[in-house]
């Protein structure tokens, strides 16, 4: 697998550098863990503030184009990146995802499932 630069850029609003690479791998894409080291070799940034934002294939080729973005600090990672990039990437796992959705339903929601069909009709009546 190689891999090299195509662009970097600072972003010094959101704090972070923006790298764009060109990857070139033998027989399957290479998984994002490989990237990930062959990216911190390359740029010597810390693996615990590099998100990849995405591998995108060249159809026909042997090539991918990686987005990924080195923050300087990884709570501003944390505040900046979407939930689902940041658990991409193995920063948050699964099991939040699970709490997550648990929580989100809402006592008065239960508490509507609950009813019986005659008492939604006496209440609509109402």
């Amino acid at each position: 697998m190689n891999i090299n630069i195509v662009s970097k850029s600072e972003n010094t609003v959101i704090g972070r550098k923006e790298f764009l690479f060109e990857l070139g791998y033998e027989k399957t894409t290479p998984k994002k863990t490989d990237v990930r080291e062959a990216i911190v070799t390359k740029t010597g940034v810390l693996p615990d503030t590099l998100v990849i934002k995405s591998i995108n294939q060249h159809t026909g080729e042997k090539k991918a184009t990686v987005i990924a973005y080195a923050y300087s600090d990884v709570e501003l990672m944390m505040a900046v990146e979407p939930k689902y990039i940041l658990r991409r990437n193995g920063f948050i796992k699964e099991e939040e995802k699970k709490e997550e959705k648990k929580e989100d339903k809402r006592p008065e929601q239960k508490k509507e499932e609950e009813k019986k069909p005659e008492e939604k009709k006496a209440e609509e009546k109402k």
